[in-house]
């Protein structure tokens, strides 16, 4: 019964055309045909506008800022909260729903934004005592360089936030892990842990040195400095 459903439904959106109209993959399940025919309609069947968004420049970048970070975090703290582990569960009789896996997306980019907040106090700081520091730009030159920009966004601070991000999420998710197992000595958990913070610092003040340095390049008007010296983050 399930399966000549599906066939219906899919017949009903062949000859609607949604399914290839639609755009980022959004498949109408158009159910209103069918609701004279009850018995075809299995009970677990809701008619919905079903997304199946794929990764696209559009999305990846917020992906790897905020979401990758948020649910790093959360899955370090999945010991303490039930309701996490539910949506964190993988095998199938424990699979999360799809309410779950919604309230997992939800709480994982509110929890990113939260640590982009930290790190915007701790990190950043950091990056500016420590000699690189944002450079002065002239946004009065942004309108015909918009596409520009936006390339640098998405190549260089994209890339900043998650690896400056993923600092902060990893000791949020290590913090979890130590005092859940409270392990008395040091293992090959705090030396991955350390690993990985070192290379996160290091690749986040390279990717942060870059996209200071194109942007200056991109919104200055480079005039030269009266020593012949342009500063050069």
């Amino acid at each position: 019964m399930t399966a000549e459903f599906e066939q219906r439904v899919d017949e009903n959106n062949s000859r609607s055309g949604e399914s290839d109209s639609r755009p980022l993959g959004y498949q109408y399940h158009a159910c209103a045909e069918l609701i004279n025919e009850p018995a075809l309609v299995p009970e677990s069947a809701i008619c919905y506008f079903r997304q199946m968004t794929s990764i696209s420049d559009s999305n990846f970048g917020p992906l790897v800022a905020y979401l990758v970070p948020g649910a790093t975090a959360l899955a370090g703290l999945t010991p303490y909260s039930a309701t996490l582990r539910s949506w964190f569960a993988a095998t199938p009789a424990d699979a999360p729903t799809i309410g779950g896996f919604l309230y997992l997306t939800l709480a994982a980019l509110a929890c990113g934004m939260t640590i982009s907040a930290i790190r915007w106090a701790v990190i950043d700081t950091i990056h500016s005592r420590t000699g690189l520091r944002a450079p002065t730009l002239d946004f009065s030159r942004l309108p015909g360089n918009v596409d520009a920009y936006s390339f640098l966004v998405s190549v260089h601070y994209r890339h900043y936030q998650f690896y400056s991000n993923m600092i902060v999420a990893a000791a949020i998710a290590y913090a979890g892990y130590y005092v859940s197992f409270a392990p008395r000595t040091v293992g090959s958990t705090e030396l991955v842990f350390l690993v990985l913070e070192v290379i996160f610092f290091m690749t986040s003040r390279d990717t942060l040195r870059k996209y200071y340095k194109r942007g200056e390049q991109l919104l200055t008007s480079h005039t030269p400095s009266p020593s012949g010296i342009i500063w050069m983050p």
